[in-house]
C-alpha cells in the first residue's frame, strides 16, 4: 500500500479524535482535542475543544463534522443532544 493510502485509511478508519497535552501553570494538562479529516488529499484537525492560556477559558471553535455526528447519534443519543444543543464558538470557564 502506498504511504498517501494508509495515511487516508488511518485518518478515515482508525484514529478519529486527538488530543493534545502541554505544560500549563507547570503541570502537563489537556490544552487540544481534534477530529481528524482527510480533506483534499491531506490529513487536516477540525478544532473541537481548545483552552487558552490567556482567559483561562475553554473555547468551542468548531463542531463536530457531520460524519461523526452520525457515529454519535448510533452510539449516544444523550451526548448527541448535548453536542446539538451547544453553539460554535461559546468559551467556558474553567
Amino acid at each position: 500500500m502506498n504511504p498517501i493510502s494508509m495515511i487516508r485509511r488511518i485518518t478515515e478508519h482508525v484514529t478519529h479524535i486527538g488530543f493534545e497535552m502541554r505544560m500549563i501553570d507547570g503541570m502537563r494538562k489537556l490544552a487540544r482535542v481534534g477530529e481528524f479529516e482527510w480533506r483534499n488529499g491531506v490529513v487536516a484537525i477540525r478544532d473541537l475543544i481548545r483552552y487558552e492560556e490567556s482567559t483561562g477559558r475553554w473555547i468551542f471553535p468548531e463542531s463536530f463534522s457531520e460524519r461523526a455526528l452520525r457515529k454519535i447519534s448510533r452510539t449516544d443519543s444523550q451526548g448527541y443532544r448535548s453536542i446539538s444543543e451547544s453553539a460554535k464558538g461559546e468559551s467556558v470557564s474553567c
